[in-house]
């Protein structure tokens, strides 16, 4: 388990830095609510950018992607509502929920990241 998480830590401060280098800036990591947790919430000019990040490496089953279940990303969803909420934004304001993927070989070399914006309920 502890095993899982460095993973999973490792995966989010690349993701992070990946999307500074594109621009935006890190205003949250790991922000927990009722509804779960957020692994990024970043600034990309005006939007408001909430970020999944799964990671997997050589040897376990399935692609990073495949977690993103419709369950997972309608939790993702409900977590937003919480945060424009506790932070006095109107859901008017500009955002999206993206998700990045990061794929390790199994020798812990990176094997591929990949950024999917603007995920939606619609699938």
């Amino acid at each position: 388990m502890a095993e899982r998480r460095q993973l999973g830590q490792w995966g989010e401060r690349y993701a992070a830095q990946m999307l500074v280098g594109k621009g935006y800036q890190l205003l949250a990591q790991n922000w927990r609510c009722p509804a779960g947790e957020m692994d990024l919430i970043m600034q990309d000019g005006d939007a408001l950018v909430f970020v999944e990040v799964k990671t997997r490496r050589g040897g376990w089953p399935g692609s990073p992607e495949s977690a993103l279940t419709e369950a997972k990303v309608t939790r993702l969803f409900a977590i937003v509502e919480h945060y424009l909420l506790q932070h006095d934004l109107s859901e008017e304001c500009e955002w999206r929920v993206d998700a990045v993927a990061v794929e390790l070989a199994a020798d812990g070399t990176l094997r591929r990241c990949q950024h999917w914006p603007a995920l939606s309920l619609d699938g």
